[in-house]
């Protein structure tokens, strides 16, 4: 929306699309430097000419992140609660600081396309170069099922009577192999965090190491939603789950944010139609238990996840005192570090360990120590004879 409208005040060609004012911009898409306006030769050099007079006024139409206070719950018992939205949103203003914006959005699209390009391409050439001993595995939550049958009523339709179920789907590589084994785990549990993600990787994970007794590297790839895969809870989980079966080498990397759907979405999309396509044949698919049964022919392997081993996880996970990592947002790779309760990130995915020569790895401590009640009685104790 913001390129058209600057096509109207500006040199560039009406229907040109952002790679191609991205390409024009800098010296090379593939270059670090130049993507983060770092380079001496196409640092602030422009692809346009202005057409209008800067102080004239125009409007164009933004994507905006808006917060509210809304009333929620019942008449009897309302709360209020802050959300955030995204809306289309006109803005009046002169050509000038619609130039500001465009320019202010041109920098960030840089960095967000090449970082979405390395991650495509540490993905790809990870792939390739897959040792015997390796294994890597790329998971979504898509969206979830919503439970059906063949004859439904009116009222069905309505409040909370359709349940849901929680799909995490994914397909995994061993070595070789490039064409990988697509896999699905199905919950009635609508919990879709850490202890959640853990308890529905476990699964395959005894599969893995089952049938591939001499692989003990791993990295997962994943998109970053920050409510599930990228944040303190899970990067604690992965320096200790992978462990449990026998894993030695362990690595997470990020897709770009937006990005990283691929073949696990692709996989529920396929279940889900499949699942339908039984329904409308005369089943009833109610609980996670109908879903793997309808759907045992299928080549994607399915498992069912028990949601009293998610409240086990999570019910563990709140012993523990966790540090945020910080710059999550920023973080594209987590590796296992030798140190207890320690992971290495980085910006973007790299093949070196500690010591990378290409991108900047920090080092950081997840857990801080809890007192026991009793530490805690001597240590005040000690404060008041002091």
């Amino acid at each position: 929306m913001l390129l058209n409208e600057i096509t109207n005040v500006t040199t560039l060609k009406k229907g040109i699309s952002t790679e191609e004012v991205l390409r024009q911009n800098v010296c090379s898409m593939n270059n670090k430097e130049c993507m983060k306006g770092k380079c001496d030769k196409c640092k602030g050099q422009s692809v346009y000419s202005v057409t209008k007079n800067i102080s004239e006024h125009v409007k164009w139409q933004q994507w905006c992140i808006k917060s509210e206070k809304r009333t929620v719950g019942t008449a009897k018992e309302p709360t209020e609660k802050l959300i955030t939205f995204t809306i289309k949103e006109e803005v009046n203003g002169t050509v000038e600081s619609l130039l500001k914006v465009f320019e202010t959005q041109l920098a960030k699209q840089k960095v967000h396309t090449y970082n979405l390009r390395a991650q495509f391409r540490y993905f790809k050439k990870k792939q390739e170069s897959l040792a015997k001993n390796e294994c890597m595995i790329h998971i979504d939550y898509p969206e979830s099922y919503n439970c059906r049958l063949n004859t439904e009523v009116q009222s069905i339709h309505f409040g909370a009577s359709k349940k849901q179920l929680t799909l995490h789907t994914g397909v995994y590589y061993v070595g070789n192999d490039r064409v990988g084994k697509t896999f699905d785990t199905v919950s009635d549990s609508m919990d879709h965090g850490p202890s959640a993600e853990w308890a529905h990787l476990k699964p395959f994970l005894t599969e893995i190491r089952h049938n591939h007794k001499t692989v003990y590297s791993v990295e997962f790839f994943s998109d970053g939603p920050v409510g599930q895969y990228k944040q303190k809870a899970n990067f604690f989980l992965i320096t200790k789950e992978p462990f449990a079966y026998g894993f030695k080498n362990v690595r997470w990397s990020y897709f770009q944010s937006g990005h990283g759907k691929g073949i696990p979405d692709a996989i529920g999309g396929t279940l889900k139609w499949e699942a339908n396509r039984k329904v409308q044949y005369g089943k009833d698919i109610t609980c996670a238990k109908d879903l793997v049964e309808q759907l045992k022919d299928c080549k994607t392997k399915l498992w069912i996840v028990d949601p009293a081993e998610i409240n086990i996880r999570k019910e563990s996970l709140k012993n523990e005192s966790l540090i945020p990592v910080a710059g999550t947002m920023k973080v594209h790779q987590v590796i296992v570090a030798t140190e207890q309760d320690t992971v290495l990130h980085r910006d973007l995915s790299c093949f070196c360990y500690s010591d990378c020569e290409h991108f900047t790895t920090l080092k950081s401590k997840l857990t801080t120590s809890k007192l026991s009640s009793q530490e805690q009685a001597g240590q005040i104790m000690t404060e008041t004879k002091a």
